[in-house]
């Protein structure tokens, strides 16, 4: 299987992955439209109707382990399209730099975030090692890059509600809730996906990446409880 060479990570040839796109499947209300710049009130009404749309649908909410809950608003994670995460403070927080395989643009709706930007470079004695995850179904298992990573920290930002931020395909970044009381929402959209791709992780040599996680979802009572507190705060 081949994989995708990222910015500033140099890999062996034979992991290289052939750049590629995705049709558009977006959720009918959200459709491919950027709303991101949206005045907020008219944004939070149109997501409103999206989650409601999405839930009718059969839509199901995911717990992710790097501290929050998603509504994806397509039809599988490898379109593009658009994406809400809640975070959850009494979620797994592992956030850890990666890349991901898809130009992103975030908005955050509610709270506050701590976003840092990476160079990941090739280095003997580096700290640091690489993996990327294989998808069967809802299972990822995780296999690691040859070689040692330095990681250089670029930029930290802390972002309020209502700023926006994008991270390009291949480039290294982490993001974190800053937690005041407050409820941490994010409206994500995804685009020039490549649908054939890995993301890849990094993490310190001296700590071991679990062998593989699964996708699972909250019981949807659950899921639905907190998803509904979270915008009944917007």
């Amino acid at each position: 299987m081949a994989h995708e060479t990222f910015v500033n990570v140099a890999l062996p040839e034979d992991l290289l992955l052939r750049a590629s796109s995705s049709g558009e499947r977006d959720n009918a209300i959200l459709s491919n439209r950027y709303v991101l710049g949206w005045p907020r009130t008219e944004l939070i009404r149109e997501l409103q109707n999206a989650v409601q749309q999405e839930l009718e649908e059969g839509g199901e909410i995911l717990i992710y382990p790097f501290g929050f809950m998603r509504l994806q608003f397509m039809k599988h994670r490898k379109c593009n399209g658009y994406c809400l995460h809640i975070w959850m403070s009494d979620l797994v927080e592992e956030n850890y730099p990666h890349a991901h395989i898809f130009d992103m643009d975030s908005r955050l709706l509610s709270g506050s975030m701590r976003n840092l930007d990476w160079h990941v470079d090739p280095s003997p004695d580096g700290e640091h090692v690489c993996y990327w995850p294989e998808h069967r179904d809802d299972i990822a298992s995780y296999q690691r890059f040859p070689g040692r990573y330095r990681l250089t920290l670029k930029k930290d930002s802390i972002l309020r509600s209502g700023d926006t931020y994008t991270v390009a395909k291949g480039a290294f970044h982490s993001s974190f809730p800053v937690w005041d009381g407050t409820p941490v929402i994010t409206l994500i959209r995804k685009t020039n996906i490549d649908p054939d791709g890995a993301p890849v992780n990094v993490l310190p040599a001296d700590r071991p990446h679990p062998s593989a996680y699964k996708f699972t979802p909250f019981s949807q009572e659950e899921a639905l409880r907190r998803l509904e507190s979270a915008l009944n705060a917007l």
